[in-house]
């Protein structure tokens, strides 16, 4: 009898010790990715070395208008060159005019430059009124995710500039990285502030791209509302 109570007993402490270490296992398995979330989300952008790039070298044929402000750096796919530049067109028959924002992304391969990523915005406004503008040194390259290749983000805006807070006025963050864009756009009417904003869902794909593009996003329409 003495003999089947002490088998017992350690079958029970063997049990318990085992549930202990499985518990003791989860716990620092919790421990492990809260610490490297931390880790994570602390980590400080680094910005790219930029190339020194006037205007003049840039051939006309690479861009339509006037040069707003570029960029040019060098990271793990090569020798890249950003060019934003703007054209304004006037339809006088109706009045209007067709403000346009244009974004060119080249990687130079063989000594020659070739688009890697375009885009272009517009929005059409009474002539005289209203303005696209480039927000002042929104244009940055990072490598925010550290993968060596750079996040290319600007934040412009579409403004009457006659009715400053015209609901209808508009500001868009677009961010660019390795061909792929993703956007967020919203309003810079002044009465609001980060409502009614629209993040694109590929942003969430990319955590640490995205909390920067919101702290940008606030930062810019803080500013120029």
């Amino acid at each position: 009898m003495n003999r089947v109570i002490i088998v017992i007993l350690i079958l029970v402490f063997n049990f318990s010790v085992s549930c202990k270490n499985k518990k003791s296992n989860i716990v620092i398995t919790d421990i492990k990715s809260q610490n490297k979330m931390t880790t994570f989300s602390t980590n400080i952008p680094a910005s790219f070395e930029e190339i020194p790039v006037s205007e003049n070298e840039i051939s006309k044929d690479l861009f339509l208008g006037n040069i707003v402000d570029s960029k040019k750096w060098e990271d793990k796919n090569g020798i890249n060159l950003f060019i934003i530049a703007d054209t304004t067109t006037n339809d006088t028959s109706i009045n209007l005019t067709c403000y346009q924002i244009h974004a060119y992304h080249y990687l130079l391969k063989s000594d020659k430059f070739e688009l890697l990523k375009d885009f272009k915005d517009f929005n059409y406004y009474y002539s005289n009124t209203s303005i696209c503008s480039l927000c002042e040194q929104s244009l940055d390259v990072l490598d925010l995710d550290k993968n060596g290749i750079g996040e290319v983000s600007f934040v412009y805006f579409f403004q009457n500039e006659k009715q400053p807070d015209n609901i209808e006025n508009s500001m868009t963050l677009i961010m660019i990285q390795n061909g792929k864009k993703q956007t967020i756009k919203g309003t810079n009417y002044s009465k609001i502030i980060n409502e009614n904003i629209i993040v694109e869902s590929s942003f969430n794909s990319y955590p640490i791209l995205k909390k920067y593009a919101l702290k940008k996003w606030t930062k810019e329409q803080s500013t120029h509302h």
